[in-house]
């Protein structure tokens, strides 16, 4: 993605809420790309806490399991999308 900067990655849930919510010096990102079936914390209960606390941060699922089974609970949690990561960028960015 032309422009886009990956300003941290983590690989928990709880390292996730700590950049989003818990730290002061504006560590949210623009974009958040969350996986859904974390092993600390589902994605959608991340979401929804980071929702608690602020909305600036767009929040976009992703999943290698079915869409239809995360689809309802990431939508109900405040995620602004739901992707399979068998998706190309270059697909995603043209849908």
């Amino acid at each position: 993605m032309a422009g886009a900067k990956v300003v941290w990655a983590v690989e928990s849930g709880a390292q996730a809420l700590h950049h989003c919510v818990y730290e002061s010096d504006n560590a949210a990102p623009d974009v958040l790309l969350l996986d859904m079936p974390l092993t600390d914390i589902l994605g959608p209960d991340v979401c929804r806490r980071i929702r608690e606390t602020q909305d600036a941060t767009a929040i976009l699922g992703i999943t290698s399991y079915s869409l239809d089974h995360y689809r309802q609970m990431a939508i109900d949690s405040g995620a602004r999308g739901l992707i399979a990561k068998s998706v190309t960028p270059s697909l995603a960015r043209d849908s």
